[in-house]
């Protein structure tokens, strides 16, 4: 059996990281700016659980190897596994910020507007 690397186990995506925020007292551009961001987090915490399953299966298979180059073969398709997670987690990256962006334009421009009007 593998030993765990950790001395604690990574952070669940249920725990309580950080003090609650009082959504009451946010407009409803920031709270969907702040939900948005709250998705993103917890994409991120599913993206490195997924890496975190990944590299344990590829270490209990890498024990059982019989030779180096059986070994060699495993290396390989870990790192094309953890490239293909890290590849979808960028893009999951870039398209957040996206919409981030996105939705921190839109807010802006419509609290330019409500200044213009008053």
């Amino acid at each position: 059996m593998a030993k765990n690397m950790y001395a604690t186990d990574p952070p669940q995506a249920d725990d309580d990281l950080t003090p609650p925020i009082d959504k009451s007292s946010l407009s409803d551009e920031r709270k969907r700016l702040f939900e948005r961001v709250e998705q993103i987090n917890r994409a991120w915490l599913d993206s490195m659980r997924e890496m975190r399953r990944a590299e344990a299966e590829f270490s209990v298979r890498l024990f059982a190897c019989s030779g180096p180059d059986d070994a060699l073969v495993l290396c390989n398709q870990w790192m094309a596994k953890r490239l293909e997670i890290l590849a979808a987690e960028q893009q999951l990256f870039a398209r957040s910020w996206a919409d981030i962006v996105s939705l921190l334009s839109k807010a802006t421009s419509v609290g330019d507007r409500k200044r213009k009007d008053a």
